[in-house]
Formats: structure tokens, C-alpha cells, sequence
């Protein structure tokens, strides 16, 4: 309307407009696809006059049903559905823009579904589909590992699993690099002190918040500020013998040479076990080993 332009400022506006007039892919998030800082309502209003939104796509599509530490991706249907009755009405002979949902760990069946219904999609079963999931670069073992005393320490064990791996690994496991997942923040922090103690470098990767009280703002300390995640990423890219210890919030689109993978713990669903073993041999022409 003529109050939103003149809210966000006309010359600013135009200027993102033009801004906006050779691009022919926006990347964004759910979380700006939301927000309510000028900059963002001032974006969206400039490619929606723009009569250029041509298709919505979703890629990791089942966060929309997953991800609940990230509302704003539970809430993307409800997002995609604002602009598209704003396009209609802007643009009625384009009609709604489509949407497109790519993901690689939702089966047929009751969680697909949910996903449908999550992003709002008006879909027939032919507007589905699939292709398989085997991965045959990746090779997937099974260790033995028997428990010392039932109060070993989760450290001594994890040191066990990997120095095993590593004095027993095929060549082709040392090519890339080498990670392990574990279920909780807490133990990729102290797994990667631990390990580095002992002489094994690693560095941790994990999300989620400090414990204890919110500070006066309700705000709360990260485990690990985006910097730290940055560099601790960095140190493991460029430099040999380094094991990256973290949690699943390491390797959404991940394109990393990754050889070998330690899996520590049961995962907590199929989804998140595919996601995580998935993120091997990315590349599809270096084999890859996957260890349970």
C-alpha cells in the first residue's frame, strides 16, 4: 500500500528495488523472512512490487517439522503463504508464486504429511518425487567396543573407539577429514578437552546456551559464539590429524571431504541418523566409512 511505501521511505525503497533488479536468486531464512526490522519488510515489499517472485524453494525441507529450536522455521508455511496472498493481490495475473521442498530424511507416510501440512502445500501425489537414499561411496561398520567397568568413563571409551578406528581404517578413511557425532553439547566440549589431553587433537561444534540464570536482558551466554564455531571449523579444515567433535547442529548443506565418521551414540531417529552418516563423501567420487 501507499503507507507501507512511504513507512520504509520511498527512495530508500526505489534504491532496493534497483538493488534487486539483476538478481535472479535471494537467498534468505525463515527467521528474515519474518522479521520486522525495516531492512527485512523493506527487502520483501521491494521484491514483491517487483513482480519478479516467480518460486519459493525450501531446501532442508523437514526443518519445518523438526527444527523446533528454530520457530521460525515452524512457522515457514505461515510465512510463505503471507507473501503469496500479497503477490495475488499485487500481481493477480501471475497468481501465487510455487513452492518447492527438497529434503533427504522424510519417509512416505505420516511424516511427510506433516511436512505437507506444516508448509501449507496444495499438492496431488504426482507433484511428488522421490529418489533413493543409498549413498554407495559410504561404507558402513559396525565396531565391537566392550565396556571396561560399568563406571568407565565416557572419555576413556570415546579415546578407545577412535584410536581403534584410526590403527584399523582403510586408506581411502584418511583421505578427507574425520568427525564425530555426539547427542549433547556438553560432551562435544568436554570429549574435545578431553581428547586434546590425551595428546589427540579435536576441536568441539555445538549450539545451545549456557546454564544458569538469564542475564537482566533474559538473554543468555552461547556455548559457543559464532566466532568460536568459525574457528574451531577453520583449525579442522586446515589442519591434519584434527577430529571435529559435534553435535548434529554441525553439517546442515555441509560440502566438506568428509572420509570418516564416528557415530558415538544410538541416534535419536532415523532422520537424524541418515542426516548425520549422510554428510560423508559428499563429493560422491571419494569413498567414504561411516563407524557405529
Amino acid at each position: 500500500t501507499e503507507e507501507e511505501v512511504r513507512g520504509l521511505g520511498k527512495s530508500s525503497l526505489a534504491g532496493r528495488i534497483l538493488d534487486l533488479a539483476g538478481v535472479r536468486l535471494l537467498v534468505t531464512t525463515p527467521e528474515h523472512l519474518e522479521s520486522k526490522s525495516v531492512a527485512a519488510q523493506r527487502t520483501w515489499l521491494a521484491v514483491e512490487l517487483s513482480g519478479r517472485l516467480r518460486r519459493f524453494v525450501v531446501d532442508e525441507a523437514h526443518c519445518a517439522t523438526q527444527m523446533t529450536y528454530r520457530p521460525s522455521y515452524l512457522r515457514l508455511g505461515r510465512s510463505i503463504r503471507a507473501v503469496q496472498e500479497r503477490h495475488v493481490a499485487r500481481w493477480p495475473s501471475l497468481g501465487a508464486p510455487p513452492v518447492s521442498a527438497f529434503t533427504a530424511t522424510i519417509p512416505p507416510g505420516e511424516a511427510e504429511a506433516d511436512l505437507i501440512a506444516s508448509l501449507q502445500l496444495s499438492i496431488e501425489p504426482t507433484d511428488v518425487l522421490r529418489l533413493p537414499i543409498d549413498r554407495p561411496n559410504i561404507s558402513y561398520v559396525t565396531l565391537p567396543l566392550d565396556v571396561q567397568a560399568a563406571d568407565e568413563p565416557l572419555l576413556d571409551i570415546a579415546l578407545r573407539a577412535v584410536r581403534t578406528v584410526r590403527d584399523n581404517a582403510p586408506d581411502y578413511a584418511r583421505q578427507g577429514k574425520e568427525m564425530m557425532y555426539v547427542s549433547q553439547a556438553k560432551q562435544a566440549l568436554s570429549l574435545a578437552r578431553g581428547f586434546c589431553k590425551a595428546g589427540l587433537r579435536a576441536v568441539p561444534y555445538c549450539t545451545g546456551k549456557m546454564p544458569g540464570p538469564r542475564a537482566a536482558d533474559g538473554s543468555q551466554p552461547p556455548l559457543m559464539t559464532r566466532q568460536q564455531k568459525d574457528a574451531a571449523e577453520k583449525v579442522w579444515l586446515e589442519t591434519d590429524g584434527v577430529l571435529l567433535i559435534a553435535t548434529e547442529a554441525y553439517g546442515m548443506g555441509v560440502d566438506r571431504d568428509i572420509s570418516l565418521i564416528h557415530m558415538f551414540e544410538l541416534p535419536a531417529s532415523l532422520f537424524s541418523d541418515t542426516q548425520k552418516k549422510g554428510r560423508a563423501g559428499r563429493n560422491f567420487a571419494m569413498p567414504a566409512l561411516v563407524v557405529t
